[in-house]
């Protein structure tokens, strides 16, 4: 394989952010030495993105496009992609991002070369410019739990009293922006694609821990990440979370098919409950950090059901 960076996107109904994402990758990595192509799989979209993307393509450097009849999810797409990468080095870039700044990156390839032991990320913001949470930490039967019963917001809340004890160090970063090689992917067997969607990228981090793989952050450079979770968890999304965080637990032996079914029956028979007596509750996984997700946008009945059925498909797992 030669030097290179082979940036990996997959886009699904991402008409609105296409242009920004392409052209922007596109502006800082021609303004390096590196080698570099942009290989864009569409996921069988239904909005215009193929229109808009034939017209891009003699517009942004070295853009090759990929068509899919299905929609493959988001792991399948990658791992089509990283077979068609010309590089030895993958990047992956959502496709709802600006790349601001990408300076370290192309010094790094251009003065030393990137590591073929290490995974590299960048920095996130939100739209407002405001720190995006990129870092986070592998899942605990204890926050799975404080989750499951709603409990995050409170402890959140409890240790923002305590002093933090200098920088956190991160498990794993958001899949939006991951630069790794080639190799190493192949050789952990890319995304494992049982993970349709969500977890995907923490399953990934938890295979590279075995090789003893390093995680750095690329200093200085930036990624506007549109979304950032700042608006109302889909029913789609809300199962597909907990469906994958079921098969993530299960297939790193976190515990017991047992103990996980008793976890989650009795979580999310605590909400439905909840529900039942009228008393509003943010559901969403992700409602400790943004607090519009999933509060009071749906009735106590639309919630009861969207907990039922999640539910059952998360016993189907276990």
């Amino acid at each position: 394989m030669s030097k290179g960076i082979s940036v990996l996107i997959v886009n699904y109904n991402g008409e609105k952010f296409l242009k920004e994402c392409l052209q922007s990758i596109d502006l800082q990595l021609s303004r390096g030495d590196v080698p570099f192509e942009i290989l864009l799989l569409d996921n069988a979209s239904t909005d215009d993105s193929a229109s808009l993307l034939n017209t891009l393509q003699s517009r942004v450097n070295h853009l090759k496009l990929y068509w899919s009849d299905t929609n493959l999810g988001f792991s399948a797409a990658n791992n089509r992609l990283a077979k068609h990468a010309a590089y030895d080095h993958l990047l992956l870039l959502n496709n709802d991002t600006h790349t601001l700044r990408l300076d370290s990156l192309v010094q790094l390839f251009s003065e030393t070369g990137l590591d073929h032991g290490t995974i590299y990320t960048a920095d996130l913001l939100n739209p407002d410019g405001s720190p995006q949470k990129s870092g986070f930490n592998y899942p605990s039967l204890a926050r799975i739990a404080l989750g499951l019963f709603l409990l995050k917001p409170l402890f959140a809340a409890l240790f923002r009293f305590f002093p933090k004890g200098g920088k956190e160090a991160y498990d794993y970063y958001s899949g939006c922006f991951l630069v790794l090689s080639k190799q190493l992917f192949q050789e952990v067997g890319g995304f494992d694609e049982q993970f349709y969607f969500y977890h995907e990228e923490c399953d990934l981090f938890l295979r590279m821990d075995q090789r003893g793989v390093r995680k750095e952050k690329l200093a200085g450079d930036v990624i506007v990440h549109y979304g950032g979770g700042g608006t109302e968890i889909s029913a789609f999304s809300f199962q597909n979370y907990y469906v994958n965080l079921a098969r993530l637990l299960l297939k790193h032996r976190y515990a017991s098919k047992r103990r996980l079914r008793c976890l989650f029956k009795a979580g999310f028979k605590w909400r439905i409950l909840l529900s039942a007596c009228k008393l509003p509750i943010n559901y969403s996984p992700a409602g400790h950090i943004y607090p519009e997700q999933g509060k009071n946008h749906r009735s106590a009945k639309e919630i009861q059901l969207l907990h039922q059925s999640t539910l059952a498909e998360i016993l189907k797992v276990l």
